[in-house]
């Protein structure tokens, strides 16, 4: 359990930490890598990065939607059939949620593969 938290919270700090300076698929490699180095299970490491990435994304889209009155929201759920601001911010988190998961069931696949070599 504070395992899974930590990989969790490992992956939240590096994608933000490095947010300002790489693309906007950075969680996926930095879940990859950090659920190749610890073991963990491809189901399990899939929903720590699912859940990293829903958390990371989905706050900073809720924090920046806040800060500026909606408006961006607003204006991008208007180009899909009037969505509501809520709805893009979620649509958000999940998108960076499954950045995140796939990653990291990549960085478990991978360790299993090379463990399987040996």
């Amino acid at each position: 359990m504070y395992r899974s938290i930590a990989i969790i919270l490992a992956i939240m700090a590096l994608t933000f930490l490095a947010g300002p300076w790489g693309p906007w698929w950075m969680i996926a490699p930095f879940a990859a890598v950090i659920c190749f180095l610890v073991r963990s299970r491809p189901l399990l490491a899939f929903s720590q990065g699912l859940i990293a990435g829903f958390l990371l994304w989905g706050g900073l889209a809720f924090f920046q939607d806040r800060a500026n009155d909606h408006i961006l929201s607003s204006q991008i759920g208007a180009l899909f059939q009037g969505l509501s601001p809520f709805v893009v911010v979620l649509m958000t988190g999940v998108i960076g949620g499954l950045s995140g998961g796939f990653g990291a069931l990549t960085g478990a696949y991978l360790r299993e593969l090379f463990q399987q070599r040996k």
